[in-house]
């Protein structure tokens, strides 16, 4: 018999075909615990999304061996938990970094020149009332954070002509800016962007403090997790104008609920966590999971795992 893995429905053609002819392929109705545990309760491996996966959802997946996530965050699965069930989870480093790097510019780009907010001014029949915006050359990015997408992120806006700032808690180099400490980041930069993993020591990190530091002309950009972001200090700071703006990609609780007051304000980008989200990005995405899958049903080390 051959083992169960569980994909999700829309997973293209190019992942499914890897996978077809090793196991038996479940499509889960939606990519979330409580479907995993009853279309797919003797599943071997599974392509994973967004979703939690729990301690508790571990007890009724007794064959579970592998979770491969689409993408390179994780803190939606308890890992060590995972571990000591001997499941073993994998990411997908490669195949998504460039898509959020240039999502990231690309709302950075919105966010200055306020091309949404006039967009919306022009569809309203406001066609004087248009908001100018600013250049991007000349103007200072401070980069929190400096993995895979903060380094391409800060190649792309030094292209832009905008002068680099990085903060990191890693050792790293740059041959396109100068490393500094968080305060001078944050009191220094025009645009401010998030490239940091969800963990204890990230959560809640950008809060008061920070957002008091920066200058009210400047601007902050997260498409990174939403966690990371005290969402109620950010929210005072935006509305009481002690910062220009904000494009927001990730948040708190998702999908963010219609009450939000973030939605009010006419000075933030609000996005629906697509930053990493390309027809060729998921194709990727989707092809290395399934790749490690396939390196688990052949007996093969794992590429990425945690």
């Amino acid at each position: 018999m051959k083992p169960v893995i569980a994909i999700p429905k829309s997973l293209p053609a190019t992942a499914r075909q890897l996978l077809v002819d090793h196991a038996t392929l479940v499509e889960l109705t939606e990519s979330t615990a409580t479907a995993l545990a009853e279309q797919a309760p003797q599943v071997v491996a599974a392509i994973w999304g967004l979703n939690p996966l729990t301690t508790a959802d571990l007890e009724s997946l007794p064959k579970l061996r592998l979770i491969a996530r689409m993408g390179v965050g994780y803190d939606n699965l308890d890992v060590e938990a995972l571990r000591q069930r001997g499941v073993a989870v994998t990411i997908t480093p490669h195949a998504n970094a460039n898509t959020v790097a240039e999502a990231t510019v690309a709302e950075i780009f919105d966010l200055m020149r306020h091309l949404t907010r006039n967009s919306m001014l022009m569809r309203q029949g406001d066609w004087l009332q248009a908001v100018p915006g600013s250049d991007l050359a000349g103007k200072t990015a401070g980069i929190l954070g400096y993995g895979r997408i903060g380094k391409l992120v800060a190649q792309k806006l030094a292209a832009l002509g905008m002068k680099i700032l990085i903060s990191t808690p890693h050792p790293a180099t740059s041959t396109v800016g100068k490393f500094v400490d968080r305060e001078q980041l944050f009191r220094t930069a025009d645009v401010v962007t998030l490239h940091l993993p969800a963990n204890p020591t990230t959560i809640g990190s950008i809060g008061s403090q920070e957002l008091s530091w920066m200058k009210a002309s400047s601007v902050l950009v997260n498409l990174a997790r939403g966690p990371i972001v005290n969402q109620s200090a950010l929210l005072t700071a935006l509305q009481q104008q002690k910062i220009a703006g904000a494009a927001l990609d990730v948040f708190t609780e998702q999908p963010l609920p219609l009450t939000s007051p973030l939605y009010q304000l006419p000075n933030v980008l609000l996005t629906p966590h697509l930053g990493g989200s390309t027809t060729e990005a998921i194709e990727r995405m989707s092809v290395d999971a399934a790749s490690e899958i396939l390196r688990l049903l052949q007996q093969q080390p794992l590429r990425w795992s945690l």
